[in-house]
């Protein structure tokens, strides 16, 4: 059904690219594939990918046949402007540049420490300018982010880390993302193998339709804090 919908939005997407809606629906289409039903790792990678130029081409109002992965990922003038532009985007782009830095974030972190330090200037702009923007964004998600970032990049503060993914739960406790996040990134970072499995045990017992927004993703996350478990 996932790769169903992205099929049919990027079907529209490609008759009306000035539709910025569909155009993020499309980049969400590609991230919720990729992170949730996605098995294949060259092929996540590629919908992370397809989803993070789609949203960066709403994000600077071009077409997005004029980027590509190249334009985000090779250190060097091009991105060094795009963190530019990154740090100077208006709040009415925050939707477009979320779905950029959430679809970015699961193509990097994945990624070997020296791959991941190289996009280290980039991913700390763009996700300092989302938290900026709306710090409670998508139930709190630009926390996360920042506490994903704080895990996953080493000489980060790690408390720091801490601070945000606790935020992020305990502003919205039932956004079971922050949980298996804080579970997957912290927990295993520092080390603490009891709090890791009593994050994701309260996940498995919680009821994911609380918010009725995000009820798919934490279903999906629910699956995801049985497997971690095992």
């Amino acid at each position: 059904y996932a790769a169903w919908s992205r099929n049919f939005l990027l079907k529209a997407h490609q008759l009306r690219p000035q539709d910025k809606v569909t155009g993020l629906l499309y980049s969400r289409a590609c991230f919720f594939e990729g992170k949730y039903v996605e098995q294949n790792k060259i092929k996540r990678d590629s919908l992370f990918m397809e989803g993070a130029l789609t949203a960066l081409s709403i994000v600077l109002n071009i077409d997005s046949k004029e980027i590509n992965s190249e334009t985000i990922l090779n250190p060097g003038e091009s991105q060094y402007l795009l963190v530019e532009k990154i740090e100077n985007v208006k709040e009415s782009s925050l939707p477009a540049l979320y779905m950029f830095g959430i679809n970015l974030g699961e193509f990097i972190f994945s990624k070997p420490v020296r791959k991941r330090m190289q996009q280290r200037d980039l991913l700390e702009s763009l996700y300092h300018r989302i938290y900026s923007l709306d710090p409670i964004y998508d139930f709190g998600s630009p926390m996360r982010l920042l506490g994903t970032l704080y895990s996953r990049l080493p000489g980060m503060d790690l408390d720091q880390a801490k601070v945000y993914f606790d935020t992020a739960i305990r502003m919205y406790p039932n956004c079971f993302s922050h949980r298996i996040a804080k579970a997957e990134y912290y927990y295993i970072k520092s080390g603490n193998k009891e709090s890791f499995y009593n994050e994701l045990s309260q996940v498995v017992n919680l009821d994911p339709t609380i918010i009725p927004d995000i009820m798919p993703e934490n279903l999906m996350e629910q699956g995801r804090a049985a497997f971690l478990l095992k």
